[in-house]
């Protein structure tokens, strides 16, 4: 009798925990543009109480409508919603000729907040403001949460149609709990803060009313996908890491002061490494100490490589002009430097180091990311999730080649001397 009532506590005990742990515990590369959209609509769509959404550019596009329409039918079954969109990069939908998709979720009690509106009366009133802008990109649900490098436009989901680039994007999906309780904790400093203010949305938009096409899709599919995207999550150590808002004003923030930021980490990810030191990303202007640390590691015998996009593949020419004229003193270290040579444009933010840890965020390598942007990321360790991310990279290794220094006459080398005493400090002080 008293073996069998063991192996029953045994039993409950096992039950309990079982039930009491979260059973979508962990994280999964999203594989492509296909299965990033999809899996963001199925994310909105699913059974979470509350959706948070932040992201810098929010266009008026399909994909934007898209991600609005499943928003409104999420408010319409009682799902708290709130939107945070940058005053810069998402002001397409927040004008009176775009703005009757965020108009009827408000009315249906859905929050929209914009960070630093760039309103004229805004930027008189603060002009400090609007160089500073909010750079996350985070999706989150009750338990899960999506976050990468990703806007809400077309082109980052692979379906330009125009002449404007598709973005190679990298992002992951998490349902580590902790990772995205933080991720909410810093979404709600974000919303509350001075920095943001409702949407100041028009009484009677010009557009006429959606499609709704979000009606005619199956939920129980979408329920599906989420699920079967759940079974994919991988075990691993996540941390969701962020920037203080108060990262580019004088004083001290005492409600979210965090010693560790995305610049910190990227520091701390390079000075650990022994063996390698994978950059990929969009747009690199480097700090002095991101290079110091750079060249370090590779005097130690880390083989360090930098993969960008060249001024044909970039949609910022500028930033691959100004990160030119530190290339040949990487070289000179050396350290590896790519260019992105594929059609599209390449836009994700990754380093990986030693093959066993890693970042995926929205941080640029360049001073605006470091000084003035509001940015998100995660660091994690997962043998199996790092190796699908560097099986991911390759693809984009693929379509790059070793940076191409190109013979200058006369007057063009002085044109670089010039950018580089001038252009470049300015850029580093002032993006």
């Amino acid at each position: 009798m008293h073996n069998f009532l063991k192996s029953w506590a045994l039993y409950f005990g096992i039950m309990v925990f079982c039930f009491s742990t979260s059973w979508a515990d962990g994280l999964a590369l999203i594989k492509n543009p296909k299965e990033a959209l999809e899996l963001r609509l199925a994310l909105i769509a699913g059974e979470s109480k509350e959706i948070k959404l932040s992201s810098f550019i929010f266009k008026n596009d399909e994909v934007g409508k898209l991600v609005l329409e499943e928003l409104i039918l999420a408010a319409e079954r009682g799902v708290v919603v709130k939107l945070l969109i940058d005053g810069h990069g998402s002001k397409e939908v927040l004008s009176k000729k775009h703005a009757f998709l965020l108009k009827k979720l408000s009315d249906l009690g859905g929050g929209i907040k914009v960070f630093h509106p760039t309103g004229i009366g805004n930027v008189m009133m603060n002009p400090l403001h609007l160089p500073r802008r909010l750079h996350d990109k985070i999706l989150v649900g009750s338990s899960e949460m999506i976050i990468g490098d990703r806007n809400q436009a077309v082109e980052y989901f692979g379906l330009s149609s125009s002449e404007e680039k598709n973005m190679v994007s990298t992002e992951v999906f998490v349902g580590d709990d902790l990772t995205v309780k933080k991720s909410k904790k810093y979404f709600d400093y974000v919303w509350q803060s001075n920095h943001v203010e409702e949407a100041a949305l028009p009484f009677s938009p010009k557009e006429g009313p959606p499609s709704m096409g979000r009606k005619d899709i199956d939920r129980s599919d979408q329920l599906a996908l989420l699920n079967s995207k759940r079974q994919d999550l991988k075990p691993g150590e996540v941390r969701f890491v962020h920037d203080r808002l108060d990262k580019f004003l004088l004083g001290k923030d005492s409600k979210m002061g965090a010693d560790k930021n995305n610049f910190s980490e990227m520091i701390r990810l390079i000075n650990k490494a022994n063996h390698t030191v994978e950059i990929v990303n969009s747009y690199v202007i480097l700090e002095p100490s991101v290079k110091n640390a750079l060249e370090n590691a590779a005097q130690r015998g880390v083989d360090v490589e930098i993969l960008t996009n060249s001024t044909r593949t970039s949609d910022v020419p500028l930033i691959a002009k100004a990160f030119s004229t530190q290339v040949g003193s990487l070289r000179r270290a050396g350290i590896r430097v790519m260019e992105f040579s594929g059609n599209d444009s390449l836009h994700s933010k990754v380093i990986v180091v030693d093959s066993k840890e890693a970042y995926v965020g929205s941080f640029n390598l360049d001073p605006r990311s470091a000084r003035l942007n509001t940015e998100t990321g995660i660091v994690f360790t997962s043998d199996k999730v790092v190796f699908d991310l560097q099986v991911h990279l390759e693809k984009t290794r693929k379509a790059s080649i070793p940076w191409r220094t190109q013979s200058q006459k006369l007057g063009a080398k002085c044109r670089a001397l010039l950018f580089k005493a001038i252009a470049l400090p300015i850029i580093r002080n002032q993006l």
